[in-house]
């Protein structure tokens, strides 16, 4: 097996997810009436559940709450969210098989 093994991609996609962890747990925290309507701990199982949360976030409706901390973090999660698709397609994390 060859290929290029992106640790970059990796680091990205590794820091989105700390990201989207503590975007959650600010919500969780600070407006639990937020959270619960995205079912509360079932946001991390249920596709529908994480459905209605990305169209709150990128619908921008975290923006009603005016709280600068919770702003930067959910900017920060759509930005690194776009940038790991954007190196999972041109710098794959995987290995290619070579024929």
């Amino acid at each position: 097996m060859s290929g290029s093994f992106s640790w970059v991609t990796l680091a990205v996609v590794a820091i989105y997810f700390i990201a989207l962890y503590l975007l959650i747990r600010n919500l969780k925290v600070n407006h639990s009436e937020v959270y619960e309507g995205f079912g509360g701990k079932r946001i991390w199982y249920s596709a529908a559940n994480q459905i209605k949360f990305f169209g709150y976030l990128f619908g921008f409706k975290y923006l009603k709450l005016k709280k600068s901390i919770l702003t930067f973090n959910a900017l920060a999660v759509k930005f690194l969210l776009l940038l790991g698709t954007y190196f999972i397609f041109t710098q794959p994390i995987y290995f290619h098989a070579q024929l």
